[in-house]
């Protein structure tokens, strides 16, 4: 859910209007183009496994 939610507000920016690029989701994934952007739900930053994230 969060991904989508992320992807949503790169695509449709209230203040800067619609992006020129279109942002989707695979999962946990934000997919931009040939870019894949991993996230993660942790709330505690200090508990974010970062070497999964690169």
């Amino acid at each position: 859910m969060i991904p989508l939610l992320l992807a949503h507000l790169l695509n449709f920016d209230s203040i800067h209007g619609r992006w020129a690029h279109e942002a989707t989701t695979d999962g946990d994934v934000i997919v931009v183009g040939n870019t894949r952007i991993k996230t993660s739900r942790n709330t505690d930053i200090g508990a974010t496994d970062w070497s999964r994230l690169r």
